[in-house]
């Protein structure tokens, strides 16, 4: 179920493949209904109650991913409170050998 819970945020996410923040100016142009949908009643995410969960969604062969993983483990270092976890992205056949190799591993 945890799973589950975690693509109806994706409907949520702005920033992907390492653009960490949105400057000031940019946040006027997100509205929601057209650029994201607010879930109601919010689904809870983390069997953590005291903790954040942040999701990465991946892909092994982005350039962006690469370049966020150092300062992703940088990021996450002194974050005690966040529960990480990583999901392989998949938008065509060919990314689905590099996702079923992620859970395989884990």
């Amino acid at each position: 179920m945890k799973r589950n819970c975690v693509f109806n945020w994706l409907a949520l996410i702005v920033l992907l493949c390492g653009q960490a923040a949105l400057a000031d100016s940019d946040t006027d142009r997100f509205h929601e209904g057209s650029q994201y949908q607010r879930i109601d009643p919010p689904v809870p995410l983390t069997e953590h109650k005291n903790k954040v969960e942040v999701v990465e969604m991946f892909f092994y062969a982005c350039p962006h991913c690469y370049q966020l993983e150092p300062k992703l483990q940088k990021w996450l270092s002194d974050k005690p409170y966040v529960d990480f976890h990583r999901i392989p992205a998949i938008v065509g056949p060919s990314w689905a050998d590099q996702a079923r190799a992620f859970y395989m591993i884990e």
